[in-house]
């Protein structure tokens, strides 16, 4: 409860964290399914900034009914 932005923040660079060290050990395409707000394209003050997850060669699909932008 409270500082949402912290914990996004942590729990995103641990997926990030845990999808190189898997993709580090294998040489196959993996899938990984997230929340949707993890995939935000914007940035809020609850949330902080957009996902990191863009700045990776990562192909994202993303819900037909965003929860954010």
């Amino acid at each position: 409860k409270g500082d949402y932005k912290k914990q996004f923040e942590i729990r995103e660079a641990l997926m990030l964290k845990n999808i190189k060290t898997f993709t580090n050990q294998n040489s196959k395409n993996i899938i990984i399914v997230v929340g949707d707000t993890h995939l935000r394209t914007i940035q809020t003050p609850e949330l902080g900034k957009a996902s990191p997850f863009y700045k990776y060669n990562f192909n994202i699909i993303r819900s037909k009914y965003p929860e954010i932008k």
